[in-house]
């Protein structure tokens, strides 16, 4: 089965799995493990991949995160390529975001959307001439908690893959290619 058609099942079946038992899903362990597996084998051997469906729960925002461990190997903290879906399931974020946990920390809850969405500025102004088809500002998870939105603030860049198209097997790792490749001039950059 191919990346197209795996994304494909989370971003339909999501909305519906959500209101059934998240041990034991198949839908969980397709986030978990099989995407991961594929991600793996497209970006490299060299980078931690992570899934999250949620734990315990299903996540209002489950994703797939393609780390560098030279920045992090958690998606609580640093800048990582991730795969995020909306609470609704209408679409499928990629995008270079940052880790919240560290930055709520640091800063408090109150302070975390201004910290992210200034580290997104910064981040952004280095790769600003070669984003190419990627958008930039916040996301749009439509959360129905304001602590579940926190992430969509500290997104760098992004593309949106609506639910009914998502793009093909070739334009989907071009993409991951390409957003791979604008992360890791981030970590050039900035040492």
């Amino acid at each position: 089965m191919s990346l197209h058609d795996r994304l494909n099942i989370w971003v339909n079946e999501y909305p519906r799995a959500r209101h059934e038992n998240l041990a034991q899903h198949s839908l969980a362990d397709l986030i978990r493990r099989v995407i991961p597996s594929d991600l793996r084998v497209i970006v490299g051997p060299q980078y931690v991949v992570k899934g999250g469906p949620g734990a315990g729960n299903w996540a209002y925002v489950p994703w797939i995160a393609i780390m560098n461990p030279r920045i992090t190997t958690s998606v609580q903290n640093g800048y990582f390529v991730i795969y995020s879906l909306r609470s609704d399931g209408s679409g499928l974020y990629l995008s270079i975001n940052h880790g919240v946990t560290e930055v709520t920390q640091r800063v408090g809850e109150y302070n975390a959307v201004n910290e992210l969405t200034r580290l997104a500025n910064q981040k952004r102004l280095l790769i600003q001439n070669e984003l190419g088809s990627f958008s930039t500002g916040p996301l749009d998870y439509c959360a129905p908690l304001p602590k579940a939105n926190l992430p969509q603030y500290g997104a760098v860049c992004h593309k949106l893959y609506n639910r009914g198209n998502i793009p093909n097997e070739d334009s989907l790792i071009t993409d991951l290619n390409q957003i791979m490749m604008l992360c890791n001039k981030l970590i050039l950059k900035e040492r």
